[in-house]
């Protein structure tokens, strides 16, 4: 379904340096791969996007980490993708603990209406 190039290499990489927890070079991957992709890629920049969001949130960036996640729900929804909606839903599970943070109020709200 997707090409393997050097972009999508990139992500792959930052993936797995952020569950290495290298996280300043995984934000460097995934920020190189998000910097090279076509505007039409949108299902991979929602992927890319959430990521990045995992890194702010391993970073304690919540705002951002929301943000992102935000940016990469409107990616999915963008490209008509269900599993990417779905991404954005487990990220959203696994930081229930910051439910009263600003961002993520505004993620669950963005989510509601994707019902």
């Amino acid at each position: 379904m997707y090409r393997f190039d050097l972009i999508r290499f990139a992500a792959v990489t930052g993936c797995c340096y952020r569950r290495l927890g290298e996280l300043a070079t995984a934000e460097r991957m995934l920020g190189d791969a998000l910097a090279a992709l076509e505007p039409w890629c949108t299902r991979r920049r929602a992927e890319v996007l959430l990521e990045l969001a995992y890194v702010k949130a391993d970073q304690r960036d919540i705002d951002r980490a929301g943000g992102q996640a935000a940016e990469s729900l409107a990616a999915a929804l963008e490209a008509g993708s269900v599993a990417g909606v779905d991404r954005v839903r487990r990220f959203r599970n696994a930081y229930e603990r910051w439910r009263d943070a600003k961002a993520m109020k505004a993620l669950d709200q963005r989510l509601a209406e994707c019902l």
